[in-house]
């Protein structure tokens, strides 16, 4: 019996979710995102979550229209006050500004990253 592929893919579909640049004139130029995503980080999320300051498309049209990076400030600022606060909490547990263009902290790692969740006796 001929075994067929499914029509939806999660892994191949997570690769085609990062945006296509083009260069044009010498110019690099960016294609938006596709429609089933965030338009403002370009991947996929409720409208009231934290955009993705680790995207590329973030970083890449933020930088463009700031003259800046994109800080973990900047991707919670359209949440409700709840929830800002929620990833606040989270990310200075982590050790992270939320001002800093650093949106990584210092996190090297996944274990790093338990570390300082966890403290230095977990096992991640």
């Amino acid at each position: 019996m001929n075994k067929r592929r499914p029509i939806f893919n999660p892994k191949r579909a997570r690769a085609k979710t990062q945006p296509d640049i083009v260069v044009v004139e010498k110019q690099l130029q960016i294609m938006p995102p596709a429609p089933h995503l965030c338009q403002v980080c370009a991947v996929a999320h409720e409208p009231d979550e934290a955009h993705n300051p680790q995207s590329f498309y973030y970083q890449y049209t933020f930088a463009m229209q700031y003259k800046r990076s994109v800080t973990w400030a900047d991707a919670i600022a359209h949440c409700s006050e709840q929830k800002q606060e929620l990833w606040i909490q989270f990310l200075t547990k982590l050790g992270i500004d939320i001002h800093s263009p650093d949106i990584m902290g210092g996190i090297e790692s996944k274990e790093e990253m338990n570390r300082r969740l966890y403290g230095s006796n977990s096992m991640g």
